[in-house]
């Protein structure tokens, strides 16, 4: 899996994939291991923003705490694929900010979520933004808390770091938390 994670991010970066990979053994004994993951994880955040994605805010009157519930219990009822990501997935995994906006990645239906949720489309003062990924990577290695979907963490840390109002911060305290016991 990071082989996989480490080529998605060398081509968002200038970098030769070599120069992250490292080789021991040889014939049926070759191992190839990632090495240097922050760094290359850095240079790809560099190079990544979740706003190309195609993103839609809506309304809701509910407070954060009761509309995510209600978008999970509808996304699992209508088998809809989604994770949550931004603060919304920080919260589960690495609490460090307080949030007043969800964010959901979404394949596909949102009008009709929208309409059975009662969600009303605004171009501002959204409590609920509906991230429609350009790119089927950010549901690779979803993890799941307490019942709700999550993007992988390398997957928030990138989408983290471009979120203006605390984002990197969040993305660092979730490096340290997470990431790095993982390599």
């Amino acid at each position: 899996p990071r082989l996989i994670i480490a080529s998605s991010a060398i081509s968002f970066t200038n970098h030769s994939f070599f120069g992250f990979i490292e080789e021991t053994g040889s014939g049926k004994n070759l191992k190839i291991r990632l090495k240097k993951a922050e760094q290359l994880l850095k240079e790809w955040s560099k190079n990544y923003t979740y706003q190309k994605n195609k993103i839609r805010n809506f309304y809701s009157m509910d407070d954060v705490e009761v509309s995510e519930r209600k978008l999970n219990d509808y996304f699992k009822e209508n088998q809809i694929s989604y994770a949550f990501s931004l603060t919304s997935g920080a919260s589960r995994v690495a609490p460090f900010l307080r949030y007043k906006r969800i964010f959901a990645y979404v394949n596909n239906n949102i009008n009709r979520i929208a309409k059975d949720l009662n969600l009303k489309e605004v171009s501002t003062g959204s409590n609920i933004s509906f991230l429609e990924p350009y790119d089927e990577g950010v549901f690779y290695y979803l993890q799941e808390v307490n019942g709700v979907k999550v993007v992988s963490d390398i997957q928030l840390y990138l989408d983290l770091r471009g979120y203006m109002k605390r984002g990197e911060e969040a993305a660092e305290f979730l490096l340290e938390r997470r990431l790095r016991k993982q390599w």
